[in-house]
């Protein structure tokens, strides 16, 4: 959408895309990781 508008805006929001893909994949791995949290055994 914003590389429709301006090429250098569309360059400008790679890093955010780059830091969502990171914080997303670091997410999955700490629930993949920890099975079982969450549940209500005591």
């Amino acid at each position: 959408l914003f590389m429709q508008a301006n090429p250098l805006s569309g360059f400008l929001l790679l890093p955010y895309l780059g830091w969502g893909v990171f914080a997303a994949a670091l997410n999955w791995n700490i629930y993949r990781l920890n099975p079982g949290a969450g549940s209500d055994e005591s």
